[in-house]
């Protein structure tokens, strides 16, 4: 009965330390994709604005069209950036598994 009390308590203790891991890990990632993001929102807001601006320049019609040209591109690849960040979760998952497969044979 005393060995089960001690194994039920290691497991507990061994999924709470996971739990812990796991929580910083996560934590750590959120903070980063907060810097990513509100970098992205404020490079976006300043390019709005820039663009914005074009109304009072003297630029040529071509000119123009350019920039306007590339801001949809940009806003396009801007679009991508949920799939990139999923991708990016799927390929971390991955190294973490492969890294304790690595771990157990002892290399």
């Amino acid at each position: 009965m005393n060995r089960l009390v001690v194994v039920v308590v290691a497991v507990n203790l061994g999924l709470a330390l996971g739990g812990l891991y796991l929580a910083w890990h996560l934590w750590r990632l959120k903070q980063a994709w907060a810097i990513l993001a509100e970098s992205l929102i404020t490079w976006e807001r300043d390019l709005h604005d820039t663009l914005a601006l074009t109304a009072d320049l003297d630029l040529s019609r071509q000119q123009l069209l350019s920039l306007r040209q590339q801001y949809i591109i940009l806003q396009r690849w801007l679009g991508y950036l949920p799939y990139l960040r999923q991708g990016l979760k799927l390929m971390m998952g991955m190294g973490l598994k492969h890294r304790k497969r690595f771990r157990r044979r002892g290399h």
